[in-house]
């Protein structure tokens, strides 16, 4: 426009924007500004935070628009500002953005805390995170509110719950272990040994057999008794009672917390250990190790959690000579973690991942009495069991929604009361014990987790997220079955199969189907 221009209050002055281009006005004169500026994006333009152009430029420039309509999607609007440069006066089209919680209804806590991170890293760290507000910024209601879902660190979430879930699992393989693997009372030691020339009398005739009584008569003489060789040298001089090899499948559920739902988990566990009886009367110790796998899918987002452990414990067993028995062991894991995440924010996807490392005690004690009546056996117990995961913090990798997490230390003290029962058959030669447990588990205490973290590329400002509530009271339930196989290896020995599950328990709920092999040194 050669002279001047001016708009009057009921004009519309329409902008359109597109990747290349924007519309503009240049006057040689005076520009008088008024009325309404609508704006449009044309050819797939997508505005950003970051974007300017000039829209009107003159020798002078009066007024204002009276009104700059929102017609952005997202938390971007337009808004017109009046500049000078040289003796050039210039109306700039920007985008400003409201909050992300304007454009959503009814936030849950992950979305509120994430919006509320957006919204105050946009002044100070908009660079470091400019992928991820490119791709946010356009999404509102739905859409938004599910970016922001995405975006929570739901696999971290996981994490101390699967330690848990895998130390629980070998602390009850320990106990079953444990259950089978105990001495013959403080008194009957002496029942181990006996004299090998007496016990050829025994076997050769009838006066033979009196003429033994003397040395295999309990009691009598027992330091003179020689131990009785069942194994190769080798192992006997190690004074070993048994050797055992211990494998399970694992398939269960654990609630994320936040909002995340459920995520599955599959996982093995192998264990093997040897343990020796009566190092003093009645008393059983032994030690074990093992490996254990877990994959975790979460189901609300496309995120996965791989978790391989090396295991070890050592373990004891004190047997009174009326029934009563006392159970321990002190275990270790230490863990390599790895999480994957997929973070889809709008049309934009972001793979994202992380590796580190965990460490996870557990100690566990019970206290048992056996009653017996003909073929059947109930142990009435009451356990105690501490659990400890610690998992150290690292960095994700793979674009902007990355984050940094801290250290996540949580602990659980369970104490569980209920009984084991088993029954003595024979089937066809073969010696079958059938057998059954209930226990009633209470959470006594310990400390909740809660995953601290923070924008790779914006460490400064820490974003907390709760992990999902912990369970107080459940029920843990186990079937099983333990055959001799004596006479099908060659060697004192059995085979045992087991399922274990959890009733009640919100958080995580598992069930495992393991197998058990022991040979009898």
């Amino acid at each position: 426009v050669t002279g001047n221009m001016l708009m009057a209050l009921a004009s519309t002055t329409v902008v359109d924007k597109s990747p290349t281009a924007t519309d503009r006005i240049n006057v040689s004169g005076v520009l008088g500004v008024n009325g309404t500026l609508l704006y449009s994006s044309v050819g797939g333009y997508v505005p950003q935070f970051t974007d300017t152009a000039v829209i009107a430029s003159a020798t002078t420039i009066t007024g204002s628009f009276a009104s700059v309509p929102d017609t952005v999607t997202g938390v971007l609007f337009p808004v017109v500002t009046k500049v000078t440069v040289g003796g050039t006066q210039q109306e700039v089209l920007s985008f400003q953005a409201a909050s992300f919680l304007t454009q959503l209804t009814g936030a849950t806590s992950d979305q509120t805390t994430l919006a509320n991170a957006l919204d105050a890293l946009r002044a100070t760290n908009y660079n470091d995170l400019a992928a991820l507000y490119q791709a946010i910024d356009p999404l509102t209601d739905g859409p938004l509110g599910q970016a922001l879902e995405n975006l929570a660190p739901d696999a971290q979430r996981a994490v101390s719950g699967l330690l848990d879930m895998q130390s629980e699992n070998y602390g009850d393989f320990l106990f079953e272990h444990l259950g089978s693997a105990g001495s013959e009372g403080a008194g009957q030691e002496v029942a181990f040994r006996f004299n090998a020339d007496g016990l050829g009398m025994a076997l050769a005739n009838q006066s033979g057999t009196a003429a033994s009584l003397p040395f295999l008569a309990l009691g009598q003489n027992a330091a003179s008794l020689e131990p009785a060789r069942v194994m190769p040298a080798g192992l006997s001089d190690l004074g070993l009672s048994s050797a055992f090899l211990d494998g399970g499948v694992l398939n269960g559920d654990i609630e994320i917390g936040g909002g995340g739902g459920k995520a599955d988990v599959d996982g093995f566990q192998i264990g093997a250990g040897v343990d020796r009886k009566n190092v003093l009367p009645g008393l059983t110790l032994g030690a074990a190790i093992g490996i254990a796998q877990s994959t975790t899918t979460l189901a609300a987002t496309p995120s996965m959690i791989q978790i391989g452990a090396y295991e070890g414990a050592i373990f004891g067993r004190y047997d009174w000579a009326d029934s009563w028995t006392a159970q321990g062991f002190m275990a270790f894991a230490t863990q390599s973690i790895q999480t994957r995440r997929t973070v889809v924010v709008g049309a934009t996807t972001f793979n994202l991942a992380g590796h580190t490392h965990g460490f996870a005690p557990t100690y566990g004690v019970l206290v048992g009495k056996t009653f017996v009546a003909d073929n059947v056996t109930i142990t009435p117990q009451a356990r105690l069991r501490y659990l400890q995961s610690s998992v150290d913090g690292y960095t994700e990798t793979g674009g902007a929604p990355a984050m940094t997490f801290s250290s996540i230390d949580t602990d659980s003290v369970l104490a569980s009361f209920g009984a084991v029962a088993e029954v003595d058959a024979d089937m066809g030669g073969i010696g079958l014990k059938p057998s059954a447990r209930a226990f009633f588990v209470h959470r006594v205490g310990g400390r909740e987790g809660l995953v601290t973290s923070a924008f790779a590329g914006a460490p400064g400002t820490l974003l907390t997220f709760p992990v999902a509530d912990e369970t107080q009271d459940w029920g843990e339930l186990g079937v099983g079955l333990e055959a001799d196989m004596t006479e099908h290896f060659g060697h004192p020995s059995s085979l045992s199969f087991r399922y274990d599950t959890t009733v009640g328990r919100d958080n995580i709920s598992y069930g495992t189907w393991s197998g058990n092999i022991t040979i009898h040194l």
